[in-house]
């Protein structure tokens, strides 16, 4: 962990490692609430709660530009999206913001993941926030982590949580000892005095914005239409009043949830639009990194910017950008919105492409339950929840579905979605170790590779064979099978799985030496890589003689308690000997005083 890196930050008085928008020119700053939001370095937990358009994250951003010499901590803020109900990627986001070197590991980890990279910048204090608190559904992992990161809060932790509604959590304890702050819609609302300054500085009288409720949101839209009405009736006029270019681009811009201007571009639009005529629209912000970001409230207004069908062309390249940047839940959900059934289904397809082993059940859950119910005939769902069944009930569950999705894909012809649920079924008998279940696919993949074959079919029937040869005691069959294997997929995901399985059928060989090459390989470009990595690479190089990153991973011990010593490296190296001679290879002279020195200071037993 860069403890002294996120230090330095704090400097004097703190530091906002947050996202946040530019000041409007004439937004009212809120005193008398960023004097309350001022003590969330005394309470627990401070929660900002109302519905959209009541200047939640307006308050947020005054908050991080206010007196950053006065800063008692550091603030780190983040704006959540769809991908943030997984525990672990949200935790990630936190840790690369406090530049903790620390993988979040499973979800069920993650908090305490979390807490622990807290408490080792002590006596730095700390306040999490998270905005767009309402996406975190009560089911979600992520909904889990700030539970137990709330029952388990270090002493120099706060967290500070906006959103239109929040998970359940138990806040109750808190609230008894007083260290709760919570800041609602009443709160939020415009006073008297706020609203009369406001129409003064656009030339109205306050009358004029009388009546609204102080609604945020409402009275600038009032205050664009010169005059107050009824909320439908004033969308209305703000969306007549933009030319159909503006429309389209502010359509799309809803659709991608914000965008830098060069995004605008690459998603359909007859012509391109500059940023300038967008930022100055009402409800639309530009972010302090240069993005545009339009308010929540224009996706309730979607289907007045565009016609329908036109609303469906648009959003056909925003669902395969978000499908690109892995944003799924998204991707599904506007799909759905926009009616686009086609669409959903080839999103959810995509994102079984790269291994149905690579997602969790919550994640699976959450995609099946976006789609419209008029869609669970379609193979793809049906293979969605198969995996859904698999990953929360246990690996028999759900086999029929995928036989019915396959059955699918194949009356329509589709060889490449119909290897895709293949593999579903592979990964399901690797798991049971039935190899005669393998060999079955096996003889159906050949089938279907003579009649309809691709190059994502090459790749399965090589996959199959390097998984029989492996399963069946074989792995010097298993590693030149997949030293041949010419992957057609091009990403890091699969390359990722094929150079670990490398690696373990190298550590069967004896041949530690290229298995933590081939394991150092995977980390290469990896900012923060995953646990699992670490503990193969860990395990590798103790195989080889190494102990120390092993040793690293005892838990409950200092960094020096845990540093390996003469005896240590005395079992490690005459293991790595072990094995060579069990294995039968040419024994690699060891100079005595090597073992003398990796021994010394131990019993005769010991050495």
């Amino acid at each position: 962990m860069n403890v002294s890196r996120t230090a330095r930050q704090a400097g004097a008085g703190g530091a906002a490692l947050g996202e946040s928008s530019l000041a409007l020119p004439d937004e009212v700053v809120r005193e008398s609430l960023l004097d309350r939001l001022d003590r969330r370095w005394q309470v627990a937990v401070t929660t900002v709660v109302a519905p959209g358009g009541f200047g939640k994250s307006t308050l947020l951003g005054q908050m991080l530009r206010r007196r950053p010499s006065e800063r008692l901590g550091v603030d780190v803020v983040l704006r959540l999206g769809s991908n943030d109900r997984d525990a672990s990627v949200l935790a990630g986001r936190i840790l690369e913001r406090l530049h903790a070197d620390a993988d979040p590991g499973r979800p069920e980890h993650a908090a305490g993941v979390v807490a622990g990279a807290i408490a080792g910048l002590a006596p730095v204090r700390i306040c999490i926030g998270l905005d767009d608190c309402h996406l975190l559904t009560e089911s979600s992992s992520a909904t889990d982590l700030v539970r137990r990161l709330l029952d388990e809060l270090p002493a120099n932790a706060n967290l500070l949580l906006v959103g239109r509604s929040l998970p359940p959590l138990s806040v109750a304890r808190h609230r008894a000892a007083d260290r709760v702050i919570e800041i609602d819609a009443d709160d939020l609302a415009f006073t008297d005095g706020e609203l009369r300054r406001l129409a003064a500085s656009h030339g109205m009288q306050g009358a004029d914005l009388a009546d609204i409720g102080g609604w945020p949101a409402l009275t600038r839209l009032a205050i664009v239409a010169g005059h107050r009405a009824a909320a439908d009736y004033l969308w209305e006029e703000l969306v007549a009043s933009l030319d159909p270019e503006q429309r389209e681009a502010l359509a799309v811009l809803t659709m991608v949830g914000g965008a830098v201007p060069a995004d605008l571009t690459e998603l359909g639009l007859d012509r391109p639009i500059a940023a300038e005529s967008l930022t100055t629209l009402p409800l639309v912000s530009e972010q302090l990194d240069g993005a545009i970001r339009p308010h929540d409230l224009w996706w309730d207004v979607l289907d007045r910017l565009a016609d329908p069908d036109r609303l469906r062309v648009l959003a056909g390249g925003v669902i395969r950008l978000l499908a690109e940047r892995e944003r799924i839940d998204d991707a599904i959900d506007l799909a759905a919105r926009v009616g686009d059934a086609d669409a959903a289904c080839r999103t959810v397809l995509e994102a079984l492409k790269d291994g149905t082993m690579t997602i969790g059940a919550s994640t699976a859950r959450r995609w099946y339950q976006l789609l419209p119910s008029g869609l669970r005939h379609r193979p793809e769902v049906r293979l969605l929840e198969a995996v859904m069944l698999r990953l929360e009930e246990g690996r028999e569950r759900g086999e029929s579905l995928v036989e019915e999705a396959i059955a699918g894909f194949a009356e329509r012809g589709d060889s490449r979605a119909e290897t895709i649920a293949m593999t579903e079924l592979i990964a399901r008998r690797w798991e049971r170790a039935d190899i005669a279940g393998l060999l079955a696919l096996y003889e159906r993949a050949k089938a279907m590779n003579a009649t309809r074959g691709t190059g994502l079919l090459d790749e399965f029937v090589a996959t199959v064979e390097v998984t029989v040869a492996d399963l069946s005691g074989d792995p010097a069959g298993a590693l030149a099978r997949l030293d041949a294997l010419r992957p057609v997929r091009n990403d890091r995901t699969f390359s990722v799985l094929v150079n670990r399985w490398r690696s373990s059928l190298l550590l069967l060989l004896g041949r530690s030496d290229p298995a933590v090459a081939a394991v150092e390989s995977l980390l290469d470009g990896q900012r923060r890589p995953s646990e699992g990595l670490g503990v193969v690479l860990a395990l590798t190089r103790w195989q080889h003689g190494d102990p120390g990153p092993m040793l690293l991973r005892r838990p409950g011990q200092s960094p020096e308690a845990r540093a390996p010593n003469a005896r240590d490296r005395f079992v490690a190296l005459v293991y790595a000997r072990v094995v060579d001679a069990s294995l039968g290879r040419p024994q690699v002279p060891v100079d005595r005083r090597e073992l003398a020195r990796a021994g010394s200071g131990h019993g005769r037993d010991e050495a």
